[in-house]
């Protein structure tokens, strides 16, 4: 292993133990940690709202372009997000990792999210993609949406030993590259007028399949991820 590598894993591992003692030193803050970490919805509205918000605000020329191609770069990084973790090497979350040896925070199951990788974060990729789609949206909106995500969501999985803190930066940083791809890419832009051109010509069509996505983001997906595990257990 790499002197660089060893480093972050330090880094890693100070963190893990550090927030470990902390979460058993304040088992309120814990147990309110582990409620934000399994409130999908209390994860998304927020953005859900935003996107709905930002859609009819003028001028509608140049916002609804935004939005489409920002919701891409959103849906790339939920692929990449299932995909990655498959391809890559198996790593153990702090709260199971056996060289860690971390209490249980209060508040969590000793098996909570057992068997499930850690790296790279699936939260961070997301998270990290929405926040940037605020910040297309508007300076002060994306700060807002960077303080919630930081205070409301990641540090909850840092505290209750999900993640290590490396797992988050690294998604964060490839959630925040989909989106940046995306409102770059000629190739989205012309996608976005098509879209936007259906809208116009087929809006019953159209506004129930929006509603369809923006329910999938405000349950974080999860359906439309055991629909896709539930084909791939009857295909093999």
């Amino acid at each position: 292993m790499s002197s660089i590598m060893l480093d972050i894993q330090a880094m890693d591992w100070s963190c893990s133990t550090a927030l470990n003692g902390l979460a058993l030193a304040m088992p309120g803050l814990s147990r309110l940690a582990a409620f934000a970490a399994g409130a999908d919805t209390f994860k998304t509205l927020g953005f859900v709202l935003l996107v709905v918000a930002a859609w009819h605000h003028p001028p509608r020329e140049a916002t609804r372009p935004l939005v489409l191609r920002a919701s891409m770069g959103v849906l790339l990084a939920m692929v990449l997000g299932r995909i990655l973790p498959a391809l890559l090497p198996f790593r153990a979350r702090p709260l199971h990792n056996p060289s860690l040896a971390l209490a249980t925070p209060p508040g969590v199951s000793p098996e909570a999210l057992s068997g499930w990788t850690s790296f790279p974060s699936d939260h961070g990729m997301l998270f990290g993609a929405l926040v940037v789609l605020a910040f297309a949206l508007g300076r002060r909106v994306g700060w807002v949406a960077l303080v919630f995500v930081v205070v409301g969501i990641w540090f909850p999985r840092l505290l209750l030993g999900y993640h290590f803190l490396s797992d988050i930066v690294v998604g964060a940083a490839l959630g925040a590259g989909c989106v940046m791809l995306t409102l770059r890419l000629p190739q989205t832009a012309t996608c976005a007028a098509l879209l936007l051109r259906q809208e116009a010509a087929r809006p019953a069509l159209f506004y129930p399949l929006a509603m369809l996505a923006l329910l999938q983001l405000a349950q974080m997906f999860v359906p439309l991820r055991a629909s896709f595990s539930i084909a791939r257990l009857i295909l093999n």
